[in-house]
C-alpha cells in the first residue's frame, strides 16, 4: 500500500493515499472563532468550503510552521446527508515523499495513548520510525459534527 509521508515536530508520520485527493500548497484560510481544537480554518476549493485541521497542532501542540514545506491535504471524509462527500483539510509540513508498505511490516508502537485511536502501528525506516495515522478515525465525533453541522 502506498502512504503520503510527513512531519510533525521532530517525528514522521504516514497516511494512507487511499483517502487523499490532492496535496496544495499552503493556502488562505477563513478563521473559524470558538472551533474546536486543531481546528485552524476554512478553505475555498472550487467554490466548496472545506475546513482544516493542523495535524502538527493536534500531534505536537505547536501549528505547523508557515515554511515552503508546509502544505494541505485534501482528503474525502465519509459523506453527508445526501451521500455526498465531505472534505477535510489536513495542514501538515513535508508532504512531499511517497512510500510504500505492506501491512505486515508494520508493528505495534508499544505504547498506547487514550483518546488518540487514530495513532496506528509503526514501521522501522531509514529516518526512524515512522507512525501511521488512521483518518478516518482523527476527528472525535463531535468535532466532526461541528464542522459539518448542517445550519
Amino acid at each position: 500500500m502506498k502512504y503520503l509521508l510527513f512531519r510533525a515536530g521532530a517525528d514522521h508520520y504516514a497516511v494512507s493515499l487511499v483517502a487523499v485527493e490532492e496535496v496544495l500548497p499552503q493556502v488562505e484560510l477563513k478563521s473559524t472563532p470558538l472551533a474546536a481544537p486543531g481546528v485552524v480554518g476554512v478553505m475555498d476549493w472550487h467554490g466548496v468550503a472545506v475546513p482544516v485541521v493542523d495535524l502538527s497542532l493536534i500531534l505536537t501542540g505547536a501549528a505547523v510552521p508557515d515554511r515552503l514545506g508546509s502544505r494541505i491535504v485534501r482528503i474525502r471524509h465519509g459523506f453527508g446527508p445526501g451521500g455526498e462527500p465531505r472534505y477535510l483539510g489536513i495542514r501538515v509540513e513535508g508532504a512531499t515523499e511517497v512510500a510504500s508498505w505492506e501491512e505486515s511490516e508494520f508493528q505495534p508502537p508499544g505504547v498506547s495513548v487514550p483518546g488518540a485511536r487514530w495513532l496506528g502501528p509503526v514501521v522501522p525506516t531509514e529516518r526512524g520510525l515512522v507512525q501511521r495515522v488512521d483518518l478516518a478515525a482523527l476527528l472525535p465525533a463531535e468535532v466532526a459534527a461541528q464542522l459539518w453541522e448542517e445550519v
